[in-house]
């Protein structure tokens, strides 16, 4: 079913693919805007309608991840969702008339506080703050498709993907849900204001590929451009902001033109965008609460102007907004979900970072629990993580480095994949790193790996299992957090010398022929 809000002032938004009606603001709660300390020179787009002189502030998160906590992950900061949304309510309350609140996707997983109740306590914040719009991240699928489209249900928001399509034996051009808009129009301050939102190109292949077999994502170019078009054209909007959960480096060459857009919001690398490029502001703001996207439009004379762009680092001065505090509290100060996440693994010496000392904690948990089951395996294999480990480390701290729900998958493939696979992620291989390329070896990965397809819909990491579908042996539902969890605990008894899992260490070293 569409989604229609009630406005208080007039009708209603309605949104949809290829078209949108305008209205006045429903979601304006109680929020306002700031400026920015960066700057540009005055560059200007022309209105094809009569407009209302105002200015403008828009601000977008991207990549949020469910960071629901104030803490330092590794040697950044992260405001926690009580200051850090407590700060988007707070630039939105000082003239809720011309600010925006935007997201550029990947809200909810990451977190054992978010994925404990599948995005639900972020929804809730994000209602509370009265974002304007959202597009869907490639993380938003990973609790499943019906999941997601129960929590587009709950939020009191226009939710963008516009090049998100049905794949039934190949690509169709049949929009993947009526839930989903290409473009919100939303009348505020006496102008009109479109919001595309697309997801990057293919990026089914960053999501469980179980999770998405008919579904993949469009080239957002020409769809992108072509709304943007429409909406200055049909609907006489007199700003058009685009909001990308990709890279500035995907889009720059359609998207840094005026007659399209006058702003872009980025997401999805974890990076720094924050550049003018053909007089378009590009905006992404690293990942997980570190900072909050911002650009400013102003209109005089029918001419949209950027007077001000850049990025606001998240400080641990924010005052926490109490309402949010509350929404957060019910669901984390609940005493069984305290106990499991405060439930301690053990000790680290040391720090395991992401991108090997845990990925390759995890690759030998795999190996071993699976090593008594099979006793031909040869080796257990996990790709990058997402947060280091040191010292006393909960079952919360093991979740927040590795917090995708991937099962374990027996197969048996190539040793030239496990040889390039091997290369690419974490590979414990007890005693034997030797594989012939030609011969077939039993191992244990986690199923983001082993299943992961091309935009055709081909096992592309595992080619072999194109041919040869039963040469999958089983499927375990052991999650990486669990196995850490109890390998720690259990094998190692709770302490970890983070020097023993370094990629020069016995078991861990690079496969060979």
């Amino acid at each position: 079913m569409r989604k229609t809000w009630f406005l208080p002032l007039t009708l209603a938004l309605l949104f949809s693919c290829g078209e949108a009606a305008s209205s006045s603001d429903a979601f304006s709660s109680d929020q306002g805007s700031t400026a920015l300390s960066s700057e540009s020179d005055a560059l200007s787009s022309e209105s094809t309608a009569a407009s209302t002189d105002a200015t403008y502030d828009f601000y977008c998160v991207n990549d949020f991840h469910g960071s629901i906590v104030e803490q330092m992950n590794g040697r950044y900061y992260e405001a926690g969702i009580a200051k850090y949304f407590g700060k988007l309510k707070e630039l939105k309350a000082k003239d809720p008339d011309h600010t925006f609140i935007l997201s550029a996707g990947d809200m909810f997983q990451g977190s054992l506080e978010s994925n404990d109740n599948y995005g639900h306590l972020v929804i809730d914040a994000m209602n509370d703050v009265g974002f304007d719009a959202m597009t869907l991240g490639n993380h938003e699928f990973d609790y499943g498709q019906q999941r997601l489209l129960d929590n587009i249900e709950l939020m009191e928001f226009p939710v963008l993907g516009g090049n998100i399509r049905r794949y039934e034996n190949g690509p169709t051009l049949t929009p993947w849900s009526d839930s989903i808009g290409t473009s919100a129009i939303i009348e505020r301050g006496g102008n009109k204001i479109g919001i595309v939102g697309m997801i990057g190109y293919g990026q089914t292949s960053s999501i469980t590929s179980r999770i998405v077999q008919d579904i993949y994502f469009e080239s957002p170019a020409r769809l992108a451009t072509a709304e943007a078009k429409r909406l200055r054209q049909e609907e006489d909007c007199d700003i058009v902001v685009y909001v990308i959960h990709d890279d500035m480096a995907s889009c720059q060459t359609y998207a840094a033109d005026k007659q399209y857009f006058d702003g872009v919001f980025c997401g999805h690398k974890h990076t720094k965008n924050n550049r003018l490029i053909g007089n378009v502001p590009f905006i992404q703001s690293y990942c997980n609460g570190e900072a909050i996207s911002h650009f400013q439009l102003t209109i005089k004379d029918g001419k949209t102007t950027c007077t001000s762009y850049g990025l606001i680092d998240s400080q641990s001065s924010w005052t926490e907004d109490e309402r949010i505090a509350e929404i957060r509290d019910s669901y984390i100060k609940d005493p069984d979900f305290t106990a499991k996440a405060g439930a301690i693994a053990g000790t680290i010496e040391g720090t395991l970072d992401a991108k090997e000392g845990v990925p390759n904690l995890i690759s030998k948990a795999i190996y071993e629990k699976y090593k008594a089951l099979y006793p031909e395996l040869r080796c257990g294999m996990q790709n990058g993580l997402r947060a280091p480990l040191n010292g006393e480390v909960t079952y919360r701290d093991i979740y927040k480095a590795a917090p995708f729900t991937n099962n374990v998958t027996i197969a048996s493939v190539l040793g030239s994949e496990i040889l390039s696979e091997g290369e690419a992620n974490s590979i414990y291989c007890g005693e034997n790193n030797r594989f012939s390329p030609d011969e077939h070896y039993l191992i244990a990965c986690v199923d983001y790996i082993l299943y992961h397809q091309n935009d055709k819909k081909e096992y592309n990491y595992f080619p072999s299992l194109n041919d040869n579908p039963d040469a999958i042996v089983a499927d375990h539902e052991d999650y990486p957090f669990d196995l850490a969890f109890a390998y720690i605990h259990d094998n190692e008894n709770g302490d970890v010398n983070a020097s023993d899992y370094l990629n020069s260490c016995p078991g861990f070293s690079a496969v060979q022929a």
